[in-house]
C-alpha cells in the first residue's frame, strides 16, 4: 500500500504547531491527548437527529465542523466527548445463495420464511435475515466448491471428487474478523485492518509519542476463476472501522464508521488557570488551521493498473444533522464485484453508526445515543448518578439491487436496539423493537415496538405498542410479514406476539411465559418458530442451551410444543445468527455448542436436531471438533460440513457418519 500522506490525525498538528509550540508547551511540557475517540456526549441540550441536510459546498462543511469544534474544545480537548458508540457483536452486517421469499399461508397470508437454499441445488447458504439480501459470512458454498476465510487465510475446497480437497489457499492482508461475499468467480473479503500507510514519521520530530497504527476498513477482491490459485486483484483501505455489508446482484453496500478525528490536541501539564488557558489556546488554533482532509477519512486503492490515494471528500454526498450529532462519519460504499474496485464512491452522514439492516429496497444504519436527563436544581449536589436514557437514531438509504445508493431520511426512537433483527421493513414501513430505561439496569425498563414511515426526509412515528416486559429487556426479536415476535427476560421468558397488520395501531395479540429465554428466533414454517437460548430456573439462573419450538398458529395463544436442553451448554447462535443452520428439506437444525464439564473438561461440537412441528425436537447427534469451537455449518447435497477456526469436518447428513476431516 502507498504511503503518500500523513495521517489526518497529525497533519493539522504538523501545519500549526510550529508557530504555537513556543506559546503553548507551557514551559512544563504538553502531550497529545489521544483519548478523544470515544466517550459519551451529553444530549440534554442536543435535539435528536431528524432530517439531514446535504452540504452546499466543502467550505460549508469545513466551516460547520470548525464552528462546532470551537464551541466544544477546552484545555483537555473536546470536553463534551463524543456520541456513545456501543461495542459491535456485530460485530458484526449479496447475491450468492439466497432464494426467493417463500410466501406463507398463515392466518392472514402475510408471513414469509427466508429460504437459504441455493436455487436449483441442494446447498444451504448463509442464514439471512431477508431473502434475496446476502450477508457477509465465513463460508460460501455451491455444489462444486466451498470458499472460506479462517485464521487469516482464504481457502477454496473442491467438492467435485469423491473426497473434499483443498484446491487453493491465499494468505489475506493483515487484519481481523475477515468475512466474505461471493459473486460467481469473485470474492470480496472484508475485515478490520490497520492502515499503517497513514503513519506520520515526521510527527516524531515534535517530541510527542505517536500511535502509528491507524484503524482501517479493508476491502480485498479475490479472483477465484482458477480455484488452485486464488489471486488478489484489487484492494482498498479506508480510514475507519468496517461495520457490515449487504449484497444484491453482485452489488455490495459496505458500511464504514470513521471515529471523530484526533487533531493533535494538547493538554496542560498542571491544573493552574494559566496552564489551562494556554492549552486551550493551542487547541483552538489547531481547529482554526484544520483543513477538510483533517476531518474526512483517507483511502488508498491498489489494483493492477492503479496505485492511488485520496479522501472521501465528495461534499455533495455528505449529509449533516440539523443539530450536532458528533464529529464522526458513517459512509456507505457501493462495490460492484463484477467490475472491480475503483476510487470509492460513498454516501455519508455526520454522526455514528453501528447496526446495519437491509431490505431489498433500503439500507438502514442505526446508532445509540445516551441522553442524560436534567437534574433538578435542588438535587444538583447529590452524589447519586444522573438518570440516563438511550435513544436510537436511524438513517435510511435507498439501496436498489442495481444502481446508486442515496440518502433518504432519518428519525429517532426511544430505547436501544438489540441487534439487526430489531429492525424490519414491511410494505415500506420500518418496525423497530427497543428497550428503554437506563442501559445498565433492568429495573424500571420496558420494551416497545415502534413503526415509522417516511414523510419527506424524516422517519416519523406511525404507531407503537409499549410496556412489554416491565423490568426486563429484549433478548430476541423476529419480524415475519405482519407479525412480530419479541422475547424479554429477567427471570422468565415472555414471548410476545405483536400484530402489525395495521402499522398505525400495533397490538399485542398473545403472550407466553416460560422459564429461560430465546436469544434467536427462526421461523420454520407459517405457524412455527424455533427459539435458541438458555434454560433457567425460577430465579433466572441459566443452566445450559435450550431449543424451543413454538406453535404460533393462534397468535392470541402461542404455545411451546417442543423443547431440547443441553445442560452446561452455550451456543454462538445466541449472538450470531449466521452460526445457525435450518435445513428445511428434512427438518434439520444445526447449531454450534460448547459444553463445560467437570475438571475443566470442555467439548465443542455441532449439535444436530430433528425438528417436527407435530412430534417436537429430538437429537440426531453431534459432530465433535477437537480443534476448537464450531463456527458455521453448511449442507451440500448429502453432506454436512461443519467449520471451525482451522478446518472443516464433513459428515453424512443422515446419520452423521464421518467422511473427512480437512485442515485448511
Amino acid at each position: 500500500m502507498p504511503a503518500p500522506h500523513a495521517s489526518r490525525h497529525h497533519r493539522t498538528l504538523l501545519a500549526t504547531i510550529a508557530s504555537a509550540v513556543a506559546l503553548t508547551l507551557l514551559g512544563a511540557g504538553c502531550a497529545t491527548d489521544r483519548g478523544d475517540d470515544s466517550g459519551t456526549v451529553r444530549l440534554d441540550s442536543i435535539a435528536p437527529v431528524a432530517a439531514l441536510a446535504p452540504l452546499d459546498s466543502c467550505g460549508d462543511l469545513l466551516g460547520d465542523l470548525q464552528r462546532e469544534a470551537l464551541d466544544r474544545v477546552g484545555p483537555y480537548g473536546f470536553d463534551e466527548g463524543y456520541p456513545y458508540l456501543p461495542m459491535e457483536d456485530t460485530f458484526l452486517e449479496e447475491r450468492e445463495l439466497a432464494a426467493p421469499t417463500t410466501e406463507g399461508g398463515g392466518a392472514d397470508g402475510a408471513t414469509s420464511v427466508p429460504d437459504t437454499t441455493t436455487p436449483g441445488a441442494l446447498v444451504s447458504g448463509t442464514n439471512l435475515q431477508e431473502a434475496g439480501v446476502d450477508e457477509p459470512d465465513l463460508v460460501k458454498a455451491t455444489t462444486e466448491q466451498m470458499v472460506m476465510v479462517v485464521d487469516g487465510r482464504l481457502a477454496v475446497i473442491d467438492l467435485t471428487g469423491g473426497t473434499p480437497e483443498v484446491s487453493g489457499r491465499l494468505d489475506l492482508p493483515p487484519g481481523a474478523d475477515h468475512e466474505l461475499l461471493v459473486a460467481d468467480d469473485v470474492a470480496l473479503v472484508l475485515s478490520l485492518g490497520y492502515g499503517d500507510q497513514w503513519a506520520d514519521p515526521a510527527s516524531d520530530d515534535l517530541g510527542f509519542s505517536v500511535d502509528t497504527m491507524v484503524e482501517s476498513a479493508s476491502l480485498t477482491l479475490v479472483d477465484l476463476s482458477d480455484p488452485a490459485a486464488p489471486t488478489v486483484t484489487d484492494s482498498l483501505e479506508i480510514e475507519g472501522s468496517y461495520v457490515s455489508a449487504r449484497m444484491q446482484e453482485a452489488h455490495a453496500r459496505v458500511v464504514v464508521r470513521t471515529a471523530p478525528p484526533d487533531l493533535g490536541f494538547v493538554y496542560p501539564a498542571d491544573q493552574t488557570e494559566t496552564s489551562e488557558e494556554r492549552a486551550e489556546a493551542v487547541n483552538r488554533s489547531v481547529i482554526e488551521a484544520s483543513t477538510l482532509d483533517d476531518w474526512l477519512p483517507a483511502w488508498a486503492l491498489t489494483t493492477a493498473d492503479i496505485d492511488r490515494d485520496g479522501h472521501l471528500d465528495d461534499c455533495a454526498a455528505i449529509h449533516r444533522p440539523a443539530d450536532f450529532a458528533g464529529f464522526g462519519l458513517v459512509s456507505v460504499l457501493t462495490v460492484d464485484l463484477e467490475s472491480g474496485l475503483t476510487d470509492p464512491e460513498a454516501v455519508s452522514v455526520l454522526g455514528a453508526g453501528d447496526t446495519v439492516y437491509a431490505s431489498t429496497d433500503h439500507l438502514y444504519v442505526a446508532t445509540e445515543r445516551l441522553v442524560e436527563e436534567p437534574v433538578p436544581e435542588e438535587a444538583a449536589t447529590s452524589i447519586a448518578p444522573e438518570p440516563v436514557e438511550v435513544q436510537t437514531t436511524i438513517h435510511r438509504f435507498r439501496a436498489p439491487a442495481e444502481g446508486t445508493i442515496d440518502y433518504e431520511a432519518s428519525g429517532t426512537v426511544e430505547g436501544r436496539l438489540l441487534n439487526q433483527f430489531s429492525l424490519s421493513e414491511h410494505e415500506d414501513v420500518l418496525r423497530v423493537a427497543t428497550t428503554r430505561g437506563e442501559p445498565w439496569f433492568d429495573e424500571g425498563s420496558d420494551s416497545l415496538v415502534t413503526t415509522l414511515e417516511q414523510v419527506d426526509d424524516q422517519l416519523v412515528e406511525l404507531g407503537r405498542v409499549d410496556d412489554l416486559g416491565r423490568g426486563e429487556r429484549i433478548y430476541a426479536v423476529r419480524f415475519v410479514g405482519s407479525v412480530g415476535y419479541v422475547v424479554t427476560f429477567r427471570q422468565t421468558d415472555p414471548l410476545y406476539v405483536i400484530d402489525l397488520q395495521d402499522p398505525s395501531a400495533p397490538t399485542v395479540d398473545g403472550e407466553l411465559k416460560i422459564l429461560g429465554y430465546s436469544a434467536y428466533l427462526h421461523p420454520i414454517d407459517d405457524t412455527h418458530v424455533l427459539g435458541v437460548g438458555q434454560d433457567a430456573d425460577e430465579d433466572g439462573r441459566t443452566s445450559g442451551t435450550q431449543v424451543s419450538l413454538f406453535d404460533v398458529a393462534d397468535p392470541a395463544a402461542p404455545v411451546r410444543t417442543g423443547q431440547f436442553t443441553l445442560p452446561g451448554g452455550s451456543s454462538e447462535v445466541e449472538w450470531d445468527h449466521r452460526a445457525f443452520l435450518w435445513w428445511a428439506p428434512d427438518g434439520t437444525a444445526v447449531l454450534p455448542v460448547d459444553v463445560d464439564g467437570d475438571f475443566y473438561r470442555h467439548r465443542s461440537s455441532a449439535l444436530v436436531l430433528d425438528v417436527d412441528p407435530t412430534t417436537g425436537i429430538s437429537e440426531r447427534g453431534e459432530v465433535a471438533h477437537d480443534r476448537g469451537p464450531v463456527r458455521r455449518s453448511v449442507v451440500i447435497g448429502d453432506m454436512l460440513a461443519t467449520v471451525d477456526a482451522s478446518g472443516v469436518v464433513f459428515s453424512n447428513l443422515s446419520d452423521l457418519g464421518h467422511r473427512a476431516d480437512l485442515p485448511v
